[in-house]
């Protein structure tokens, strides 16, 4: 199933005594968000990033259109400041290291 937000960011998650692992945190109209299953393979085209996710879905997100805020953006906040997670800023890293380019 595809899903298209309007707002993303791709989350790293780390746990101690594991290796870290990426979610899709997923925006639509600053009122709804969801996290995928977890990042399995990238694709890229000229326009969007394709996120694989652990349960088949994929999350096709616009590469210009990445920022989340209203009520999405205060549960992203939520999530950063009450875990060990954080924002993956270079995407063409991460693509390398879960493609295992």
């Amino acid at each position: 199933m595809e899903t298209n937000p309007d707002g993303w960011a791709v989350l790293k998650i780390s746990t101690i005594g594991n290796n870290p692992f990426y979610k899709v945190f997923g925006s639509w109209n600053n009122e709804s968000w969801r996290l995928n299953s977890g990042i399995t393979h990238i694709e890229e085209t000229e326009n969007e990033f394709r996120f694989h996710g652990e349960s088949g879905s994929i999350y096709v997100c616009n590469k210009e259109y990445n920022h989340i805020c209203g009520y999405s953006g205060n549960i992203l906040r939520n999530i950063l400041e009450s875990s060990t997670t954080e924002i993956v800023d270079d995407i063409n890293n991460l693509m390398m290291e879960v493609n295992n380019v």
